[in-house]
């Protein structure tokens, strides 16, 4: 059939402008919007819907620094199909559709077999648990206060020096070579420090614990614990003097199991004997908190619509199952894009009648009274016209009336997989003569 019409599309194509434009209600790009409402008043983000011959799409994202670390998802053809309490609250965690994210995420899409007619109006309840996250303080960050403190005494049982006993000397690196820059424990001693935001247990380690010693040195440790309510403690390790950095030495930490911590106790074990007798035991310089500085607000959101008739804040929106399709232009249509400019005349539409077969129905508005037209289905091996046409089947006659309108409904078989297909009346029969209407590619899938 290609061959026959050979000449005529050569010159169609020299005088055609071609561009792509499959059109349908609601797409992708186009798709029906509604804002997600997180605590009732918070605009975080849209909830976007639409569908095409095969299955509905439904996206949620979210905006201005909120993510997404659950969603749920329930679909139904009535409000009773969405899964409720006896007193209509909705039961998000029973809905079909449901995703933990983590990390968490700002968009995500649910892919849903389509199993709805065109114009069917179905109840959607789109909920997701959101979070914002704002730095307080930048990282690194030190302790703010000390909560309590212990200092014991000397090597040789005298108290350690006053310029060496000032609990607050170990809550902010001091970079100097001053002994007002640490708070020395004394053998034994200890000292509680408190972070007025908590550390974060993110990434890797997450405090820094400082000590000063001054060249070579005999060896210094100290246990430390961390905390979230002060009574409470676990132990992260053990901190010592063999790191150094400069005139300081360093040991990192994680907070394993715990969330966060306010409170750090360090407790120092160094041996006595490894020590002359004015030695005074770990000296701590400082605290640091390795992560941001951070407050996370979480609540709760709905895609925004209808109240549930239950007493809890939740919602539900409507959507229209679109009818997928394409226009249908006047102008012949060269290797598979109709001119650009021509008129829109008509609407086809294609999508699946049975396993195997792609109906096809077509609408025509402004053609030539009482004419009969051959109604083909092209095929192309990609979503452009690429010259290779493996299917050009003829699959009916579209009559008009006195008003130059007619429609044509019929199916195809054809095999599984991804069709590439434009719809193509022409008058004369089968040839690219007196009238040819035509529509762009559309992707057809059979399963």
């Amino acid at each position: 059939m290609k061959k026959l019409f050979y000449p005529l599309i050569i010159a169609l194509l020299a005088i055609a402008l071609l561009v792509p434009g499959a059109v349908s209600a609601h797409t992708e790009e186009v798709p029906y919007s509604t804002p997600l409402i997180a605590g009732q008043h918070i605009d975080v983000g849209d909830v976007s819907v639409w569908n095409d011959g095969t299955n509905l799409h439904v996206t949620y994202t979210t905006t201005d620094g909120w993510y997404m670390t659950e969603t749920h998802l329930a679909v139904a053809d009535g409000l009773g199909g969405i899964p409720q309490t006896k007193t209509e609250n909705p039961i998000p965690g029973k809905f079909a559709y449901s995703e933990n994210h983590d990390p968490a995420v700002q968009t995500y899409t649910y892919t849903i077999p389509l199993s709805w007619d065109p114009g069917n109006d179905l109840y959607v309840a789109a909920h997701a648990v959101v979070e914002k996250v704002t730095v307080i303080t930048a990282a690194p960050y030190y302790a703010s206060a000390v909560f309590s403190s212990s200092q014991e005494l000397r090597k040789d049982g005298s108290s350690v020096l006053p310029v060496r006993s000032v609990p607050e000397q170990g809550l902010v690196f001091e970079s100097g070579q001053n002994q007002s820059n640490f708070f020395s424990l004394g053998f034994g001693g200890e000292i509680v420090v408190e972070f007025a935001c908590p550390i974060q247990n993110g990434e890797g380690n997450d405090v820094k614990v400082i000590e000063d010693t001054w060249g070579s040195y005999p060896l210094e440790t100290a246990n430390v614990f961390a905390s979230q309510d002060g009574e409470n403690w676990t132990f992260l390790g053990e901190a010592d003097n063999t790191n150094n950095v400069g005139i300081h030495t360093i040991s990192e930490f994680d907070l394993g199991a715990l969330a966060s911590a306010t409170y750090i106790k360090v407790v120092d074990t160094s041996n006595p004997a490894d020590h002359n007798n004015a030695a005074d035991g770990y000296d701590l310089n400082a605290v640091e908190a390795l992560h941001d500085c951070i407050e996370i607000q979480k609540e709760t959101a709905w895609g925004e619509g209808n109240g549930f008739e239950g007493k809890n804040w939740a919602m539900y929106f409507t959507y229209t199952v679109q009818e997928v399709g394409l226009e249908l232009r006047a102008n012949p249509p060269t290797w598979g894009v109709p001119a650009s400019g021509s008129p829109v005349v008509g609407f086809a539409t294609l999508g699946n009648d049975t396993a195997g077969e792609v109906a096809v129905t077509v609408s025509l508005t402004e053609g030539s009274p009482g004419r009969t037209y051959g109604v083909f289905l092209e095929e192309y091996q990609s979503p452009t016209p690429d010259g290779n046409m493996p299917l050009w089947k003829y699959i009916g006659n579209l009559t008009t009336d006195s008003n130059g309108d007619g429609s044509f409904t019929g199916t195809v078989a054809l095999s599984s997989g991804t069709h590439y297909l434009q719809v193509v009346l022409s008058y004369p029969w089968g040839s690219w003569g007196a009238q040819s209407f035509g529509t762009d590619i559309a992707q057809v899938i059979i399963q």
